[in-house]
């Protein structure tokens, strides 16, 4: 923890940023950004790491294994809920790839 991962995101004149839906009354709005488009996700603030990681299994079809989570520099937890990292409504979370697991 403590680590600063700065991601570098390559420039896609065809990508168009998305929004997936969820129906509940205390939904709030998260950004997953990563090198592919920011994929925006309605959650609710009990959601585990594990759960986001499984949204962007279904919308971009990486394996949750591969996907690594980061807010303010520190390494997401699958366990741990949204509401414990202090993640609320319109916060961006970057996604790194791991390679070679």
């Amino acid at each position: 923890f403590g680590v600063t991962v700065d991601l570098v995101c390559l420039p896609n004149p065809d990508c168009h940023s998305s929004s997936v839906e969820k129906d509940a009354l205390s939904t709030m709005k998260i950004t997953v950004k990563s090198i592919y488009c920011p994929v925006t996700f309605n959650v609710e603030p009990s959601h585990t790491i594990a759960m986001v990681k499984a949204l962007f299994l279904n919308h971009k079809g990486i394996s949750a294994n591969q996907q690594r989570l980061l807010h303010n520099g520190t390494i997401l937890e699958d366990d741990k809920t949204l509401q414990h990292y202090g993640i609320g409504d319109g916060t961006e979370i970057h996604l790194a790839l791991k390679i070679g697991d």
